[in-house]
């Protein structure tokens, strides 16, 4: 089963969002790079990679960014993990 939740509170303040996929839980912060629209909303792929609703981009358990469909790649660019 694939899940996401958001949390109510996280560290300093900051919310994370837990996803699950393959039995194997990761946090990330709850807050996209483009556009900071909240990864909680968003879809967890086949490819186990966090997707944000917004435009797309995709956040790998350790937050790195692996796709952004909507403008050219950029190279590290991500959000923080938890």
């Amino acid at each position: 089963m694939i899940r996401h939740t958001r949390s109510k509170s996280g560290n300093a303040g900051q919310k994370p969002t837990i996803s699950r996929t393959s039995g194997a839980p990761a946090g990330v912060l709850d807050e996209c790079a483009h556009r900071a629209c909240p990864l909680s909303l968003g879809t967890v792929t086949a490819g186990g990679t966090l997707a944000c609703p917004y435009h797309g981009w995709e956040y790998t358990s350790s937050g790195e960014c692996t796709r952004m469909p909507s403008c050219n790649f950029l190279p590290g660019v991500g959000v923080d993990a938890l």
